[in-house]
Parts: C-alpha cells; structure tokens; sequence
C-alpha cells in the first residue's frame, strides 16, 4: 500500500482529474485499474513470490533474452525515481513553509535555491530507509506513516465536505460529462493514471512479492492494495475541490494545482495555516513511501547481479541519484536548466513516467503472461474455487485486453504530442 499510494493519488490525480472533465476521467481512471492494472498487479506478486527475485532476476528465470528487459526496466525506475524525489522534494518544503506563513506560491519557492536542498534531504532520508532493509527500514516506515497518511486524508475530506463549495465539488467529481469519453485522450490519460498510480510495469510489486510469505494471499492483498489505492485518490478529490470551488480556484489549473493554486487558497481561507501543513504532510508522506519502493526496486536488481546487500547496493546508488535528480531540481531553481526549451523535469516525466511506464507495463504483461509458466502463476494468485476463478479471468484480461490497451493508449498519446508539436511549429 504504501508503494502504491504516493504523488500519483494525491498530486497527480486531483490535477489530471480537474484537467479532463473530472467525473468523465474518472471512468477510464477505473476501467483501467479493474481491467488492466488489478490483474498486473496480482501477477506481478505471483511471479515476485515465484522466482523469489527481483525484475531483472524474475525476467530472465523467465526467458534469458528477457534479463536485459528487466535491467531496462530498472533503469527506468532509477530516471523516474530521479525526478519523483524533486517533486516530493517540494511538499518538503511547502510542509516546512506553511506553518511559518512564508509565502508559498511556486514562481516565489522555485526562486530560491530552497527547492534543490530539500530534494538532497529527501533523497538522503530515502536512501537511509532502503539501507535499513525490508524488515527494519520499508515495512517500518510504512506501518507508521501510512495510518498517519490515512487520518489526515479522512480529516482533510471530512473539512472538504463541511465547505460552501462541497456541492459543485461532488457534481464536479461524480457526475461526468459523457460527451468528454469521445475524446481518445481521456480514456489513454485515465488509464495511465491507473497504471502510475498503482505502481505496476515499474517493477515495483514483481520485488516486494519477492520477499512475500508463502501463505500470504495474493488475490486478496491486490484488491485491498487497489481498493485502497483507489480510496485515497477519491479523498484527495474530496479534500481539494471543496477548497478550490470555496475560495474560487481554477479546478484545471493542470500540475501547479498543489504547487500554485492551493497555497494561494490556503492563504485566504480561516485555519489555512493548519490545513496547509496538514495536506503538505499527507504529500511528503505519500511521495516518500512511493519513493522507497521504486530505490528498492534498482537496489535490488543491482543485488541480484552483484550478489551485494540490498544496503550495500544503496550505497553505491546514493551519488549517482543524487548527481541525475539534481539535473532535475536545477530546472526548477534560479539555475533554469532546459534541455530542448523544456525543463529537465518536464522531459524526463514526459519520456519516462509516461512513454516509459507504459512501455514498462507492456513488456511485464509480455514476460508474465506469455514466456512464465502461466500454471505456476495462477497457482501462486490461489487456489479453491473462488481464488481460481480470480486466477483465470485475471490471467486472461492480463494476457489479452491489457497489451491491446497499452498499445492504444500509447499510440493516443504519440499522436497528440505530434499534432502537439506541429502547433507550436506553427
């Protein structure tokens, strides 16, 4: 739970939400988790527990030509992770800012050389968790953050839903426009989200069914997993439409939703201090547990070719993180670092959390569901008549919808960033 719940539920979510018709993004955004990313999820635990071996190690048990796939995926998420500690980076300081009445507005913090310290501390803090291991730095770490995850997103949702602007935010969020699923957009940006949000293709789960207990149940730990997931997004929307419908905020205001527009709501609004530091808590808690998983993901891959402690390959990785995200962080600092007229972050989101990801998903949905011994897959998922029919129709939509889906949605996003492309060349 605490690799699936992060930035994606309570950043990226609200925005892409406010940004594509809020109720008509939902739609996509759940067919994609029930049709595609559950029965990933479910598989990707299945081989983990199989091979008893993280990505690379997984892939290549399940076909030699495969290894270099799963050390691809790996370097992806070590990109993705890069980046992804900029931006939890930033609830770093937006959760030190708030309660100090320091003015937060994004063009103000991304001034200052603030944004570069807090994501060094943040990568530090993060690779501190990983050293300490499974036992002692991941499952500790996320059984006492997550709870406090979950009180402040219910309160947050709770004082959403006592504002004036709590009507237009349910019509917002749960009465869709239909006329918007015309748009091919929404359905790949939906099923994107659900693929980011839930951690699959990263080689995320495929490690942690790794270290999972033989008598662990699969197919019940990815609903409570997705369902949980899925939970946190809705409260998310909850907890910041109120705020933005209230106090007259744009809900399409795209990625500076957290970063622009809800601060300057915050300044306005009674108790905007307390509700401020509360939510930027929930951010900088979600984003770390998220990020502890995918540095486990590189560190353990580095350990199954190396044969070193998971602790010890974190270590090695502790420079080169560093030395990649700040590439990034400069972006967003004085230093203004671009590359091709785009900011660093920008780029690397673009190539690698979304072409990358979605690259990521389909090859895992190749290896697992058509080179693995799809037998021993489906008697990992469970057994018994309820657990095996779990098994098979997820096995199936695993095997058959989620590639077609994946290809879809990245052929959909290709072509709007080349119509794209040729609008600004005009």
């Amino acid at each position: 739970m605490g690799s699936a719940v992060g930035l994606g539920n309570i950043w990226r979510f609200p925005y892409l939400a406010g940004s594509n018709g809020g109720g008509a993004f939902l739609i996509p955004y759940l067919v994609g988790i029930a049709v595609c990313g559950l029965p990933l999820l479910m598989f990707e635990y299945a081989a983990g527990r199989h091979y008893r071996l993280g990505v690379m190690g997984a892939f290549k048990a399940m076909s030699r030509r495969y290894e270099v796939v799963g050390l691809a995926i790996a370097a992806m998420v070590f990109f993705i992770l890069s980046y992804y500690l900029v931006v939890a980076g930033w609830t770093l300081g937006y959760l030190i800012a708030t309660p100090i009445g320091k003015e937060a507005g994004f063009s103000a913090f991304t001034a200052t050389w603030w944004p570069v310290a807090c994501f060094v501390v943040t990568a530090v803090v993060c690779c501190g968790v990983v050293m300490l291991g499974v036992t002692k730095g991941i499952e500790r770490t996320s059984r006492a953050l997550l709870p406090l995850l979950a009180v402040v997103i219910v309160l947050m949702a709770g004082y959403g839903m006592t504002l004036e602007g709590r009507g237009e935010a349910l019509s917002f969020l749960f009465k869709p426009d239909l006329s918007a699923l015309g748009d091919p957009l929404v359905w790949a940006r939906g099923f994107s989200q659900a693929f980011f949000s839930l951690g699959v293709g990263m080689g995320v789960m495929i490690t942690y069914g790794s270290y999972m207990a033989r008598e662990s149940a699969i197919a019940r730990s990815s609903v409570i997993v997705a369902s949980g997931d899925v939970s946190v997004a809705l409260l998310a929307g909850l907890a910041i439409f109120p705020l933005v419908f209230t106090f007259g905020g744009p809900p399409g205001a795209g990625p500076q939703l957290a970063f622009e527009t809800l601060p300057q709501v915050f300044s306005h609004m009674p108790g905007g201090m307390l509700v401020g530091s509360a939510f930027y808590l929930l951010l900088f808690v979600a984003a770390l547990t998220s990020a502890v998983s995918m540095l486990q993901v590189v560190a353990a891959t580095i350990s199954d070719r190396t044969g070193w402690s998971t602790s010890r390959a974190t270590r090695w990785l502790v420079l080169p993180l560093l030395g990649l995200g700040l590439l990034s962080a400069l972006s967003y600092a004085p230093a203004d670092l671009r590359f091709f007229g785009q900011p660093v972050l920008d780029l690397m989101d673009t190539t690698f959390g979304t072409f990358g990801l979605l690259v990521g998903a389909l090859v895992t949905c190749i290896a697992i569901f058509w080179l693995a011994d799809g037998l021993a897959m489906k008697e990992q998922v469970g057994h018994g008549a309820p657990r095996r029919f779990v098994a098979w129709s997820g096995f199936l939509l695993g095997r058959y919808v989620a590639p077609i889906t994946l290809l879809a949605s990245l052929a959909t996003l290709a072509a709007s960033l080349i119509v794209l492309g040729e609008l600004r060349g005009r």
